[in-house]
């Protein structure tokens, strides 16, 4: 298991991904995507800059089952050519224990 695509997520929590993408002509990509498909997810990143960023809300997370699965990060470039960056990334959803009362 590579520990750069590991992501672990609580349940509930937002979940914000960072890509910079290096050694590519950035002129040429045109669009890159998350894919989860145990939780039907197929999202966009938005670019700033050079960086992609992508944002899963608290709300869609809480609607994840606690487990173990995949992920990948695939960029489309020179409009119909697609590239996979990260394949099977490792995705954990733990469950919320202690929830914040305090508020």
């Amino acid at each position: 298991m590579n520990d750069e695509t590991l992501l672990t997520i609580i349940k509930g929590d937002t979940l914000e991904i960072e890509v910079e993408i290096l050694d590519f002509d950035p002129s040429l990509i045109n669009k890159v995507f998350f894919t989860c498909e145990d939780f039907g997810i197929c999202k966009e990143f938005t670019k700033v800059e050079n960086k992609y960023y992508l944002k899963i809300t608290g709300e869609e997370t809480e609607l994840f089952d606690v487990t173990r699965t995949f992920y990948d990060v695939t960029m489309q470039y020179n409009l119909t050519d697609m590239l996979t960056l990260i394949y099977k990334g490792s995705f954990i959803v733990l469950d919320k224990i202690n929830g914040v009362s305090c508020i």
